[in-house]
This record gives structure tokens, sequence and C-alpha cells, in this order.
């Protein structure tokens, strides 16, 4: 579902996974993008903005994954 979101709102993809800076820079060119999408200029600011979402949302899900598996680990040292 959030690849959804980053595929229609990239900064709320990016707000909801706990990137507040890159949603705002994100926000930022992604407006700039929809106002000059009457023309192909448009696309090549939006379509990098919602792969920088993608990657971002794919990111902070490794790093949770990562997170669960090195306190599993700790978890089973003690």
């Amino acid at each position: 579902m959030i690849y959804v979101i980053a595929w229609l709102f990239p900064p709320l993809a990016l707000l909801l996974v706990g990137k507040p800076f890159q949603a705002m820079l994100n926000g930022v060119l992604w407006i700039v993008g929809v106002v000059l999408s009457m023309g192909v200029i448009g696309l090549f600011i939006v379509i990098p903005c919602i792969i920088w979402a993608c990657a971002g949302v794919a990111v902070a899900r490794g790093d949770k994954k990562h997170q669960q598996m090195l306190d599993t680990i700790a978890a089973t040292r003690r």
C-alpha cells in the first residue's frame, strides 16, 4: 500500500516512513513538476520524485527488518 502512495503522492510516502527532510525536498520538486507537467519537462521532474520515494520506502523497510534481526539476535544472547 505504501508503494501506491509513493506513486500517487511521493512526499507523503517519505513522510510516512519517517523521512521528513527528504519529504520536504521531494514535495517541493514534486509540486514544481506537477505545475510544469503540461510539457515534457514536468515528467523529467515528477518521475525521479516517484523513484526517489519508492527507493526511500524500500530503504526504510530494509532498515526496519535489519533492526528486527538485530533485536532478535540480542534477545537470544541473553
